[in-house]
């Protein structure tokens, strides 16, 4: 058993030599300009070890070897001046060096530059949804005001109309009776979905051209995505406009339910194809023979009449919807 000790000892202490040794080695290649060997110097000081942990020196051999088109150095820089790493925090630097080391081969950097061009991308569509949003809402309060100045007009038209036709009465002695006129008033009838949001998203709704491509369906998924808010996604369909066949996908925003039945819709459709000639054409419900995201994304407004039944209008065109 002691021998067997001192023999795991005696392993351990030629590791170390060895590993200190080749320490030595890659820092006298290094400093001679070998580009592997300032790679290894600077991840020893980046982690320590033999070395003690430093990462401004870690920065400065890892620049030297950039500098040598080295992309896993390169792609070391940007993730340093992306975390303030033995240098001062930079973001536009370090996607300047992601760039480089993404030229030259580096698949991390591949990777960083496509998650941030996806968080980009993810921003700018919410920024432009917020904004759709907030301008729908100004529309609707523009459409409430101008309603109620028209009802005020014509109440005051009917004031003089009735105040002209008493007159007409007092100073037509002659007339042995007078026409009696009953206008009949339409009741409004009021929706009252409580979980109007709820009712939506646990169907599967569809209309005469098949299942729905922006509200849940057998084709559509949508989730929760805020408070008062869904996120859809379509499977790939295909729809012919025209003559032509066009693939296609859709995603759509759900928002502003309430309990009087309406909500609004705002969606984008992605042609991923098109079959037959392209014309100017537009399908039902907006699809482009454009392929790629079609901007900019269509806004419609929705009301149930009952829980079975949702119409939607964009402008002056109205889509039914059913379960």
């Amino acid at each position: 058993m002691k021998i067997l000790v001192l023999f795991a000892g005696l392993l351990i202490s030629i590791s170390a030599v060895a590993e200190t040794s080749q320490l030595k080695l890659d820092l006298i290649l290094a400093k001679r300009g070998d580009v592997s060997a300032q790679f290894s110097v600077a991840t020893a000081y980046e982690f320590g070890g033999d070395l003690k942990k430093d990462l401004k020196q870690s920065f400065d051999w890892y620049m030297k070897a950039a500098n040598q088109s080295h992309a896993p150095s390169q792609y070391k820089i940007g993730y340093f001046y992306e975390n303030g790493f033995g240098v001062a925090k930079n973001k536009d630097t370090a996607m300047m060096w992601y760039k480089k080391a993404k030229a030259n081969g580096s698949n991390q950097a591949k990777k960083r530059l496509n998650k941030k061009d996806y968080e980009k991308n993810e921003k700018a569509a919410k920024n432009k949804r917020l904004a759709l949003q907030a301008k729908l809402e100004k529309e609707d309060v523009a459409r409430k005001a101008k309603l109620a100045a028209e009802s005020k007009k014509l109440a005051k038209q009917q004031r003089q109309r009735a105040a002209a036709k008493k007159q007409a009465q007092l100073t037509a002695k002659k007339k042995a009776a007078t026409k009696k006129i009953v206008v009949a008033k339409k009741k409004t009838v009021v929706v009252k979905i409580p979980n109007m949001m709820k009712l939506v998203l646990n169907n599967k709704w569809k209309n005469n051209h098949g299942a729905a491509d922006f509200l849940p369906s057998s084709t559509t998924t949508c989730l929760e995505s805020a408070e008062n808010e869904l996120t859809c996604f379509s499977s790939e369909k295909t729809r012919k406009i025209n003559g032509a066949k066009v693939s296609y996908t859709a995603k759509s925003t759900i928002v502003g339910f309430k309990s009087n039945g309406s909500f609004k819709v705002i969606y984008n459709y992605n042609a991923t194809g098109i079959t037959g000639a392209k014309s100017k054409t537009v399908g039902p419900y907006g699809l482009k023979m454009i392929e790629g995201w079609q901007e900019p994304a269509i806004a419609v407004k929705c009301q149930a009449s009952d829980r079975k039944n949702i119409s939607c209008y964009r402008g002056s065109k109205k889509v039914k919807f059913r379960l």
